[in-house]
């Protein structure tokens, strides 16, 4: 028999794209699956939507508990999984209906404890942007530690969404004490625990971007965000012996990264942003002791040095206009 892959979804307020979500689910052609439908305290119909599910197919078990977050909703889906293999998908995106097969497929192909698949990203148009793991279809890295930096340098790691993993080896839980960023931190604390990562270059995960925008609301926390990932990106690089040159060329993208969200989607916050991850980042320690190659690595830091925000603000547009062509 086939074996049984728990999928956890965290659920809160969500009455407008959960039936999205739970027919996307159970339109799966891999069938052996139990799906944890984690209501975390919804005060909307979200959980009578559940309940209504749950009636009529035996795969939906309805969890209920008091609101605590995504990460505690996760949390009690872990303790409460009987699959061998768990997914972690969200209530207001949707997948699609061959993502559990393929995914187990390719764990059964490689002898890998977690598959990453690509994911797309569809705004308020309809239309999508790919993301995918891996550059080539068959790509399976044998260089551990490559491909443990190549996660985390291509931002594949920041959600738990498009992987499948062993349950057996989720050694930690979702941090609760974190507002952002649990999420990289689980994944991870669970590749410290595994040997093997297999990647599967198709999009089969779909993440809605109109429900709450691709910038939190809350800018500050988003910074707050950032500067922490980028510590336990960097213990995380230390923990694998990878260079400490190859470390701290991370702070350039991830300066870069923030900036061009706030460019996008608050610009009259860009000088401040700037002028707070200079303040607390160690983006000002990192440019004084690292002279990246790239070309515009060598702009960043000039921009750092010199505390400039008006040529990263041009570096933006520019590649704002390149994106929309």
């Amino acid at each position: 028999m086939k074996e049984l892959i728990t999928i956890i979804v965290p659920v809160y307020n969500v009455e407008r794209q959960i039936t999205r979500c739970i027919k996307s689910l159970l339109e799966q052609t891999y069938e052996n699956i139990e799906i944890l439908l984690v209501d975390d305290g919804s005060t909307d119909q979200s959980l009578e939507i559940c309940k209504k599910y749950e009636k009529v197919d035996n795969r939906i078990n309805v969890i209920t508990k008091k609101n605590g977050g995504v990460s505690s909703a996760r949390n009690c889906g872990i303790k409460n999984a009987k699959g061998k293999y768990v997914c972690f998908f969200d209530s207001d995106d949707w997948v699609d209906k061959d993502i559990c097969k393929k995914l187990m497929t390719r764990a059964k192909e490689t002898n890998a404890q977690m598959v990453i698949c690509g994911f797309s990203e569809i705004n308020e148009d309809g239309q999508k942007k790919d993301h995918f793991p891996c550059k080539k279809e068959d790509e399976l890295c044998e260089d551990y530690l490559k491909i443990c930096k190549d996660i985390v340098i291509t931002r594949i790691v920041n959600s738990p969404c498009n992987k499948l993993f062993l349950r057996e080896k989720i050694s930690k839980l979702f941090n609760l004490n974190r507002n952002m960023g649990e999420d990289m931190e689980f994944n991870l604390e669970y590749i410290k625990n595994i040997s093997k990562i297999a990647y599967l270059r198709e999009c089969l995960y779909f993440y809605d971007v109109t429900v709450e925008g691709s910038l939190t609301k809350n800018i500050d926390l988003q910074i707050n965000a950032a500067v922490e990932n980028n510590e336990i990106r960097q213990e995380f690089f230390r923990s694998l012996n990878i260079p400490e040159e190859q470390i701290y060329d991370e702070y350039y993208n991830s300066f870069i990264s923030i900036l061009f969200s706030v460019y996008l989607n608050q610009r009259s916050e860009f000088k401040r942003v700037f002028n707070r991850l200079l303040k607390e980042g160690k983006y000002e320690m990192v440019a004084e002791k690292i002279k990246p190659s790239g070309y515009k690595e060598k702009i960043i830091r000039m921009a750092i040095k010199y505390k400039s925000s008006y040529c990263l603000k041009k570096l933006c547009q520019l590649k704002a206009r390149r994106r929309n062509k």
